[in-house]
């Protein structure tokens, strides 16, 4: 019998544990991890930050259920290496789910974006003009506009605030100028122009204007200022239509009235007539008179 084991019944014996086994571990692989940031600023400063919130919910509106439009999103162009990167300050990709993504991995995707916008700014623009122009053509982006919120003398740009190329055949073809400042973006079936009024210092706002209707695309506020006037005129609306039919129904009433009235006035009269018809004497002085 093993020390330290308890019979029923056995005096003298002492209970001590029964050792188990130690517990087999089994290595589960680590799954492969890419990081939703790269550790740089959305925007180094407000003129970008305002045009860059503007951009991508404006599309974002434009597109609902027809793109996938993103700000700032990084995208894995080489799988396993998480240093091939790039981060557009928006993008559109047509025709693509637009659920949310942590980040755009294109070997899942399948796709490159069909739009990119970089937003200059004095620490970007080497890189948007040099290298991401680069990166853009060889991942196939089919259009890719840089536009420069705060000043014209952006080299490469032939001193415009806004640039726009296409790729052909692997190469970047610039748009041509619609006017002063405004570019069509075939991709998108939009107009990009720079707004002419004056803002704060030399700051000009960037707006994407629909052709078809001939008005910009509007911010969120704007939009939801919209969606406010859109439905108070239609209560509006409702009200005059309330009223036009309570207005309806009061002249069909005073209608019915004066019909009954009528009806009565001409009954009360066929009653009187009988009445007189009725008093003596009333033959003879409805009878034909002789002359005499």
């Amino acid at each position: 019998m093993p020390p330290g084991v308890v019979l029923q019944g056995v005096p003298g014996t002492v209970a001590t544990p029964v050792p188990r086994p130690p517990p087999i571990l089994v290595e589960m692989p680590e799954e492969e991890e890419y990081p939703d940031t790269d550790g740089k600023p959305m925007a180094e400063n407000t003129w970008q930050a305002t045009t860059m919130h503007y951009a991508g919910p404006a599309l974002e509106i434009h597109f609902q259920g027809r793109a996938f439009v993103a700000t700032d999103l990084l995208i894995y162009y080489r799988e396993g290496d998480k240093g091939a990167t790039v981060a557009p300050d928006v993008m559109v990709v047509l025709g693509l789910d637009g659920s949310h993504r942590r980040s755009y991995k294109l070997w899942e995707e399948g796709r490159a974006p069909d739009f990119v916008l970089e937003v200059l700014s004095s620490s970007t623009q080497e890189n948007d003009e040099g290298d991401k122009r680069k990166t853009y053509a060889q991942l196939g982006v089919r259009e890719y506009f840089r536009y420069a919120p705060v000043s014209r003398r952006m080299a490469g740009m032939g001193g415009r605030r806004l640039a726009g190329e296409v790729l052909r055949e692997g190469r970047w073809e610039a748009l041509p100028q619609l006017g002063e400042e405004r570019l069509r973006s075939e991709v998108l079936g939009l107009e990009l122009r720079v707004r002419e009024r004056r803002t704060e210092g030399d700051f000009r706002e960037l707006r994407f204007r629909d052709p078809d209707t001939g008005e910009d695309l509007p911010t969120h506020a704007e939009e939801r200022q919209g969606r406010i006037r859109a439905e108070r005129a239609r209560d509006k609306e409702r009200q005059s239509r309330v009223r036009a039919e309570h207005a309806r129904r009061e002249a069909e009433r005073g209608h019915r009235e004066e019909r009954q009235g009528r009806i009565r006035a001409e009954r009360e009269i066929a009653r009187l007539r009988a009445m007189l018809e009725q008093l003596p004497g009333a033959a003879a002085r409805d009878a034909p008179s002789d002359g005499t």
